[in-house]
Protein backbone atom coordinates (compact mmCIF):
# COMPACT_ATOMS: atom_id res chain seq x y z
CA UNK A 1 0.00 0.00 0.00
CA UNK A 2 1.17 3.52 -0.72
CA UNK A 3 -0.08 6.62 1.11
CA UNK A 4 0.88 10.25 0.69
CA UNK A 5 0.21 13.45 -1.15
CA UNK A 6 1.37 15.71 -3.96
CA UNK A 7 1.73 19.43 -3.39
CA UNK A 8 3.42 22.63 -4.47
CA UNK A 9 5.27 24.85 -2.02
CA UNK A 10 6.33 28.46 -2.57
CA UNK A 11 8.67 30.53 -0.43
CA UNK A 12 9.63 33.90 -1.83
CA UNK A 13 10.46 33.25 -5.51
CA UNK A 14 11.42 29.60 -4.86
CA UNK A 15 8.83 27.00 -5.82
CA UNK A 16 8.98 23.22 -5.48
CA UNK A 17 6.82 20.25 -6.27
CA UNK A 18 6.58 18.02 -3.19
CA UNK A 19 5.82 14.30 -3.05
CA UNK A 20 5.23 12.70 0.36
CA UNK A 21 5.00 8.90 0.39
CA UNK A 22 5.00 6.03 2.81
CA UNK A 23 4.69 2.37 1.87
CA UNK A 24 3.37 -0.59 3.80
CA UNK A 25 3.33 -4.36 3.23
CA UNK A 26 -0.24 -5.60 3.38
CA UNK A 27 1.00 -9.20 3.63
CA UNK A 28 2.52 -8.52 7.06
CA UNK A 29 -0.02 -8.09 9.89
CA UNK A 30 0.37 -4.71 11.66
CA UNK A 31 3.28 -3.73 9.42
CA UNK A 32 4.34 -0.11 9.92
CA UNK A 33 4.71 2.40 7.12
CA UNK A 34 8.27 2.58 5.85
CA UNK A 35 10.13 5.28 3.97
CA UNK A 36 11.00 4.42 0.40
CA UNK A 37 14.55 5.28 -0.61
CA UNK A 38 13.40 7.42 -3.55
CA UNK A 39 10.16 8.46 -5.21
CA UNK A 40 9.06 10.31 -8.32
CA UNK A 41 6.07 11.24 -10.45
CA UNK A 42 5.52 10.22 -14.05
CA UNK A 43 2.99 10.95 -16.76
CA UNK A 44 2.89 9.86 -20.39
CA UNK A 45 5.35 12.59 -21.47
CA UNK A 46 7.18 13.76 -18.34
CA UNK A 47 8.91 12.41 -15.25
CA UNK A 48 10.59 13.86 -12.18
CA UNK A 49 12.83 10.78 -11.85
CA UNK A 50 15.89 12.44 -13.37
CA UNK A 51 15.23 16.04 -12.41
CA UNK A 52 16.76 18.08 -9.61
CA UNK A 53 15.34 16.76 -6.34
CA UNK A 54 16.11 16.34 -2.64
CA UNK A 55 14.79 13.57 -0.40
CA UNK A 56 14.20 14.08 3.32
CA UNK A 57 12.71 12.05 6.13
CA UNK A 58 9.17 13.11 6.86
CA UNK A 59 6.82 11.81 9.51
CA UNK A 60 7.64 8.33 10.80
CA UNK A 61 7.51 5.97 7.81
CA UNK A 62 7.31 8.72 5.16
CA UNK A 63 9.77 10.27 2.71
CA UNK A 64 9.49 13.82 1.36
CA UNK A 65 10.82 14.40 -2.15
CA UNK A 66 11.21 18.04 -3.17
CA UNK A 67 11.49 18.64 -6.92
CA UNK A 68 12.53 22.01 -8.33
CA UNK A 69 9.90 23.58 -10.57
CA UNK A 70 11.24 23.65 -14.10
CA UNK A 71 9.81 23.13 -17.58
CA UNK A 72 9.57 19.34 -17.09
CA UNK A 73 7.93 19.39 -13.66
CA UNK A 74 5.46 22.10 -14.74
CA UNK A 75 4.63 20.06 -17.85
CA UNK A 76 4.10 17.03 -15.60
CA UNK A 77 1.71 18.94 -13.32
CA UNK A 78 -0.45 20.20 -16.19
CA UNK A 79 -0.45 16.81 -17.90
CA UNK A 80 -1.30 15.07 -14.62
CA UNK A 81 -4.25 17.39 -14.01
CA UNK A 82 -5.45 17.25 -17.61
CA UNK A 83 -5.36 13.44 -17.77
CA UNK A 84 -6.55 13.01 -14.19
CA UNK A 85 -3.89 10.41 -13.55
CA UNK A 86 -0.26 10.06 -12.56
CA UNK A 87 2.15 7.24 -11.81
CA UNK A 88 4.05 7.30 -8.54
CA UNK A 89 7.33 5.46 -8.85
CA UNK A 90 9.46 4.49 -5.88
CA UNK A 91 12.13 2.09 -4.81
CA UNK A 92 12.60 0.75 -1.31
CA UNK A 93 16.42 0.58 -1.41
CA UNK A 94 19.27 2.36 -3.17
CA UNK A 95 19.55 0.83 -6.65
CA UNK A 96 16.36 -1.14 -5.94
CA UNK A 97 13.77 -2.04 -8.53
CA UNK A 98 11.21 0.70 -9.17
CA UNK A 99 7.63 0.00 -8.16
CA UNK A 100 5.13 1.88 -10.35
CA UNK A 101 1.72 2.73 -8.88
CA UNK A 102 -0.90 4.25 -11.21
CA UNK A 103 -3.09 6.79 -9.42
CA UNK A 104 -6.51 7.90 -10.67
CA UNK A 105 -6.71 11.48 -9.40
CA UNK A 106 -10.43 11.65 -10.05
CA UNK A 107 -11.32 8.98 -7.48
CA UNK A 108 -12.39 10.63 -4.24
CA UNK A 109 -14.09 7.68 -2.54
CA UNK A 110 -14.74 3.97 -2.98
CA UNK A 111 -17.33 1.67 -1.51
CA UNK A 112 -16.75 -2.05 -1.18
CA UNK A 113 -18.75 -4.44 -3.32
CA UNK A 114 -18.68 -8.07 -2.19
CA UNK A 115 -16.78 -10.27 -2.61
CA UNK A 116 -13.58 -8.32 -3.52
CA UNK A 117 -14.47 -5.33 -5.61
CA UNK A 118 -15.03 -1.59 -5.21
CA UNK A 119 -17.27 1.03 -6.78
CA UNK A 120 -15.16 4.13 -7.26
CA UNK A 121 -16.71 7.58 -7.06
CA UNK A 122 -15.10 10.11 -9.39
CA UNK A 123 -15.02 13.88 -9.62
CA UNK A 124 -12.86 16.59 -11.21
CA UNK A 125 -13.25 18.82 -8.14
CA UNK A 126 -9.90 18.03 -6.47
CA UNK A 127 -8.00 18.52 -9.74
CA UNK A 128 -9.79 21.81 -10.39
CA UNK A 129 -8.96 23.07 -6.89
CA UNK A 130 -5.32 21.93 -7.20
CA UNK A 131 -4.99 23.77 -10.52
CA UNK A 132 -6.43 26.95 -9.02
CA UNK A 133 -3.99 26.80 -6.09
CA UNK A 134 -1.09 25.99 -8.41
CA UNK A 135 -1.82 29.01 -10.61
CA UNK A 136 -2.04 31.24 -7.52
CA UNK A 137 1.29 29.93 -6.18
CA UNK A 138 2.94 30.49 -9.58
CA UNK A 139 1.66 34.07 -9.68
CA UNK A 140 2.93 34.72 -6.14
CA UNK A 141 6.32 33.25 -6.97
CA UNK A 142 6.62 35.22 -10.20
CA UNK A 143 5.70 38.45 -8.41
CA UNK A 144 8.63 37.90 -6.01
CA UNK A 145 11.25 37.40 -8.73
CA UNK A 146 13.93 40.09 -8.78
CA UNK A 147 13.08 42.85 -11.23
Amino acid sequence: MIVGNIGVHQQDANMILVLKIGVKDLDVPNAPFTRPYFGYLQTANATTAKGRSDAHDGDEGFRLIAVGLDDVSIKLIFEMLDAGKVIIGFNRNKNGIDVLVPIDLKVFDAEPLPPQSFRRKRSDEANTQFLGCFKEILQQGISKLPK
